[in-house]
């Protein structure tokens, strides 16, 4: 537990100066006066003095500028809280700068938003929660009973801290939807499985692939030997080519032969022509041999000059003579030239027949040689054959190819018998597989349907969650009612009411309904009740007997119900959070009520602080029968633009 021992401010709103206030434990009363107008104490400073606090704590004030709490006449204001578990908490504004906050725990320093963080998770509970408890404040007395009650319910499960088990809740939820939609396919998806057979079934395929596998090894065999069986085989028609072509080359070589009878008489006329050539060329040769040299000597001439030594021919007088009887000859060895090339000629004429003949028996010669060596090999290919012997080899040519026909059709229709169940079984062992998954998928999904189901029940709204808070608002409930103990007010929470929809999921077993059809838990049968509200209403009871929503009541009956609520609930978070608050404060938050009831409240709102374990408490008012009861007081003293402040004992 922690009260303010401590408070420090300076430049802050209407306080110029730095005051240092040692404050004790209990009520402190907190008054003000102008100098020279002691009836006057409005906007002295007394709201500013109690939301110093806030605005040290949580960064929180009512102006419109962040440099709207810096007092006109300074630069810079500050608050320093100094808590009875000696942390400090010291925020501090220069004028058109940034905030600094600083806590101090001890040694440890931490600055900005790690203070502020420090500040949260060391008081527990965030500003929202400050004044909604603690913090009694003009405009929000009623903050909490003027909600819709699904705004309370939120409120006091934020306090609860419920949005755990909410969040839990939903997860929970997630998972059985989750798990629901997942079991609903598997169980579709199994029951859309097809190509599944009975074991007779299966076992027959088995066989006849069994089967056809034998009988594709069989075939393919005989297959293959039927194939070698006919490389082996001489073509039929091939055959009866050759035995013909051997008859035609067997009758033309008939004639070549008696052809080749002139060859030799042939060869021999050739062989005279070509001697009487022989000489009549030679006779040629030698005249015109004769006709050159009378020509060049004749040409040539003669100067009595010996060619070779270059000097006078000794014999030049025979030489002379020569070459004058040499162009005398000239003549005749002409004519003897033309004489031997006419005899020549004379000779080639019938020399050219019988050499163009000779030339075609030559090649009757090869064609015979080549259809002699044609004839023994068709004779060795179809030795023995016959005609007769190439109808039989046709024939039986003809069954092996017939038989190959019927061994592929019978090859061909045992790989479709092969293909059709090899595929068959793998579609079956496929879809055995798939059920089987679909068999496990659906079992793990079931299970997972049942444990979030209990999951869900378990945090739903008669869960665990829901028994918490009930437990804790039925504390909040008695310790408000006994705070009112002494008014003629008692107050109820009612928690959910049924509404017009059903109920999304089974509070027996955990099954997520698909729609509003269902009047029944189709998994075991349990009725289908209506769905709750998330509301939290306030019911409250003014000791005339009629039990109305706490907004129907008068302002003061609110008034009342709402202090109880505050200072109910700041005792419930010191216990449920173990919140060291343990100071309120109280800015005029009876004005509405009566005389009475403002009198009554007066005397005994001390004991109601005292009832709930507050230690602290900074009480504004205008009631002087609350202020006398307070053992201390914060004096403000307004004079000018400024005001003072001190502590004094009442």
């Amino acid at each position: 537990m922690a009260r303010i021992s401590r408070l420090t401010l300076w430049g802050w709103m209407p306080f110029a100066d730095e005051y240092v206030l040692e404050l004790p434990a209990g009520p402190i009363a907190v008054v003000a006066r102008y100098v020279g107008n002691p009836r006057r104490s409005n906007w002295a400073g007394k709201t500013s003095l109690i939301e110093a606090i806030t605005w040290c704590l949580f960064g929180q004030h009512r102006k419109r500028l962040e440099d709207g709490v810096i007092n006109n006449a300074r630069q810079e204001c500050g608050v320093e809280l100094e808590l009875s578990d000696l942390m400090v908490v010291r925020r501090v504004r220069k004028r058109g700068s940034a905030t600094v906050l600083t806590v101090n725990l001890g040694d440890e320093v931490r600055r900005g938003a790690a203070a502020q963080e420090v500040i949260l998770d060391r008081l527990c509970m965030a500003h929202e929660d400050y004044t909604a408890t603690v913090d009694f404040t003009q405009d929000d007395i009623e903050s909490l009973v003027g909600m819709r009650s699904g705004d309370r319910r939120k409120v006091i499960s934020a306090w609860l801290r419920m949005e755990r088990w909410a969040q839990a809740g939903r997860s929970a939820t997630d998972a059985l939807r989750n798990a629901s939609n997942g079991l609903l396919a598997a169980r579709v998806m199994r029951s859309s499985l097809t190509g599944l057979l009975t074991q007779e079934e299966e076992q027959t395929g088995r066989t006849l692939l069994e089967r056809a596998s034998t009988d594709l090894v069989d075939r393919r065999a005989r297959l293959g030997a039927i194939d070698a069986e006919l490389s082996k085989l001489e073509s039929p028609d091939a055959l009866a080519r050759s035995i013909d072509e051997l008859t035609r080359l067997r009758k033309e070589s008939v004639v070549l032969r008696f052809q080749l009878k002139e060859r030799p008489a042939a060869e021999q006329a050739v062989s005279k022509a070509r001697v009487m050539l022989d000489e009549h060329r030679a006779v040629l040769r030698s005249a015109e041999v004769r006709v050159g040299d009378l020509q060049a000597i004749k040409e040539a001439g003669f100067d009595g000059v010996c060619p070779i030594t270059c000097s006078a021919c000794k014999v030049a007088t025979e030489v002379t003579a020569f070459v004058q009887r040499s162009a005398t000859l000239l003549p005749d060895a002409v004519n003897a030239q033309l004489e031997a090339h006419g005899a020549l000629n004379k000779a080639l004429i019938p020399t050219a027949p019988i050499e163009a003949r000779l030339r075609e028996l030559g090649r009757v010669g090869g064609q015979y040689a080549t259809m002699v060596s044609r004839g023994k090999e068709l004779a060795a290919l179809v030795a023995g054959q016959t005609h007769t012997a190439v109808a039989e080899l046709r024939a039986k040519r003809s069954r092996l190819e017939q038989e190959r026909v019927d061994v592929l059709a019978a090859f061909q229709a045992a790989v479709r018998v092969e293909t059709e169940w090899t595929g068959k079984l793998d579609a079956l062992a496929t879809v055995r597989a798939q059920a089987a998954k679909c068999d496990a998928d659906i079992a793990a999904f079931e299970a997972a349907v049942r444990v979030a189901g209990l999951v869900v029940r378990a945090l739903g709204p008669a869960g665990v969650p829901t028994r918490i808070a009930r437990a804790h608002v039925a504390r909040l409930e008695h310790i408000a009612n006994g705070l009112l103990a002494d008014s003629a007010l008692s107050l109820e929470f009612a928690w959910e009411r049924p509404t017009k929809d059903l109920e999304p999921i089974c509070m027996e077993c955990g099954h997520l309904y698909a729609g509003q059809r269902d009047k029944k838990c189709p998994g075991c049968a349990a009725a289908r009740g209506p769905k709750m509200s998330d509301e939290l209403e306030l019911l409250v009871d003014d000791g005339s007997g009629e039990i109305e929503d706490v907004r129907a009541k008068s302002g003061g009956a609110r008034i009342l119900v709402a202090s109880a609520l505050r200072l109910a609930a700041s005792a419930m978070l010191r216990d449920v959070r173990s919140t060291p608050v343990a100071w309120a404060t109280v800015d005029e938050p009876f004005g509405p009520l009566d005389t009475e009831n403002r009198e009554g409240l007066a005397r005994i709102f001390t004991g109601m602080l005292g009832a709930v374990g507050l230690e602290q408490a900074f009480v504004v008012s205008h009631d002087v029968v609350l202020l006398d009861r307070l053992p201390h007081r914060l004096v403000i003293e307004r004079e000018g633009s400024s005001s003072t402040l001190h502590l004094e004992a009442s």
